[in-house]
């Protein structure tokens, strides 16, 4: 019987029940646990399907580009991603395209948009009086205007690039 004093009742007389205790003690073998991260968090591994491939963003998949509509907009900036400036061949780019009819302007993101009610799309006319406005101020910055047309070359490039791993994925 246990007393209070002692719980695990090792009195002399269950001497022998101790000893059977510490052999299963002795052969316990913990099972695996779940790996450590390399930052010492447990890694638990999960279950993923295979992704769906996304369409490219083009004017046949996506409406915010045919005309192109008014609301959308693209832009392309540089993203640090923690890369130190200058350890590459080229900045690092990121392109942001929004909608801007939405409150707030809402990223796309690489997804197309198929369907859209508020899509407005600029005639031609609009198109190439923005068009005239960018060459007048161009012929009055040419160094501006060519360091433009670099970096167009250089997105172009870095745009090509992403698509040929992305269909080599």
């Amino acid at each position: 019987m246990t007393s209070p004093i002692d719980p695990l009742n090792t009195s002399a007389e269950d001497a022998d029940s101790l000893d059977v205790l510490d052999q299963m003690a002795q052969s316990y073998q913990p099972s695996a646990g779940p790996a450590v991260d390399p930052r010492g968090g447990i890694f638990m591994p999960t279950a993923v399907e295979e992704s769906i491939s996304v369409p490219e963003a083009t004017p046949r998949d996506m409406v915010c580009m045919r005309g192109p509509c008014r609301h959308y907009f693209q832009t392309v900036q540089f993203f640090p991603a923690g890369i130190v400036r200058g350890t590459l061949d080229h900045d690092p780019l990121q392109m942001q395209r929004a909608c801007l009819r939405i409150s707030p302007p809402s990223s796309l993101g690489d997804e197309a948009v198929y369907k859209c009610s508020e899509w407005d799309p600029i005639d031609p006319t609009e198109a190439s009086a923005r068009q005239t406005r960018r060459d007048a101020f161009y012929a009055a910055n040419p160094e501006i205007k060519k360091l433009d047309e670099e970096r167009e070359q250089l997105v172009d490039r870095l745009i090509k690039e992403r698509m040929a791993l992305r269909d080599d994925a």
